[in-house]
């Protein structure tokens, strides 16, 4: 059993995360920090995990999680319930 908190949730589930006709923001926010920077560019895409997203940015991956921690409590990547990680619109 999952928690169903955001119609988001059930989309994620079905596959069909990022579909709705709200895009994630193309432009890059400001002040970001070069490993937040980093992050944001990898997930252009989302990636299925923190090992992929790991392996996108070069970063190593307590780095890696740390900036896409970051981004997370500004609300501008999200992780799904699938464990999906990707830009928030």
């Amino acid at each position: 059993a999952q928690v169903l908190a955001d119609p988001r949730d059930v989309l994620g589930l079905l596959g069909r995360a990022g579909t709705d006709s709200s895009a994630p923001p193309a432009t890059e926010p400001a002040a970001l920090t070069d490993d937040e920077r980093t992050v944001w560019r990898a997930l252009a895409e989302p990636a299925p995990d923190l090992d992929t997203l790991t392996d996108r940015t070069g970063l190593p991956p307590r780095r890696c999680a740390a900036a896409f921690t970051a981004l997370e409590l500004r609300d501008l990547v999200a992780t799904e319930l699938s464990g999906e990680m990707r830009r928030c619109s």
